[in-house]
């Protein structure tokens, strides 16, 4: 399995529309083949202005596809105008879970 931990630091006042984009972003994500685990989140405490997602993904096959949807490609393009700095991803290769 492969995990994703993909931070994006969001421009003041714009996580609003950051949460709606990723919200909507994941109705497409929600049936795609391979996917297991996929949650939007905002760490209220230290990183108020930062949407993260936690992914899981059954293969690496998965993972590509994902990245290679147009449903992706039109979120990220979305999503980049509300960018306050470069995404951090974080790719994990799972060694067990519960």
């Amino acid at each position: 399995m492969i995990a994703i931990i993909a931070e994006m630091p969001i421009k003041e006042g714009q996580m609003d529309q950051a949460v709606e984009a990723a919200k909507e972003f994941m109705e497409h994500v929600k049936t795609e083949q391979g996917c297991l685990h996929y949650t939007a989140n905002v760490d209220t405490k230290n990183a108020p202005n930062t949407l993260v997602f936690i992914e899981r993904y059954q293969d690496k096959d998965a993972l590509k596809a994902h990245g290679e949807s147009p449903q992706f490609q039109a979120f990220f393009a979305k999503a980049a105008a509300m960018l306050d700095g470069a995404p951090v991803l974080r790719r994990l290769s799972e060694v067990a879970s519960i």
